[in-house]
């Protein structure tokens, strides 16, 4: 993924945020199917680390609501976008992120 506007945070866990400019949104637009089989395209609003974890808070072209889903890098360079289903996890997830975006404001 090519994000600029880095800013690191220095938090304990050494997360960073990257937002999109929104110049950009066009080229960080990614296509996902759904459990309906059909594509949504959803922009790439940021993407932070989290005790090695990449994650990526995409939403729909025209909405202001995101979702947060875990990234791997697969083999041949795709990305895989997953759905977080432990509610921990998710609930962790969600709180750092809006800390580092309140951080950011």
């Amino acid at each position: 993924m090519n994000n600029k506007g880095n800013k690191e945070n220095n938090k304990e866990n050494d997360e960073d945020l990257d937002f999109i400019d929104e110049e950009e949104y066009e080229e960080q637009i990614v296509e996902l199917i759904n459990d309906d089989g059909k594509v949504e395209r959803l922009v790439i609003e940021a993407t932070f680390h989290l005790d090695d974890v990449q994650y990526a808070v995409l939403r729909e072209e025209n909405s202001d609501e995101g979702m947060i889903y875990s990234v791997d890098e697969m083999e041949n360079g795709e990305m895989m976008f997953n759905i977080i289903y432990d509610e921990e996890e998710l609930k962790e997830v969600i709180e750092i992120y809006e800390a580092m975006a309140d951080d950011l404001i």
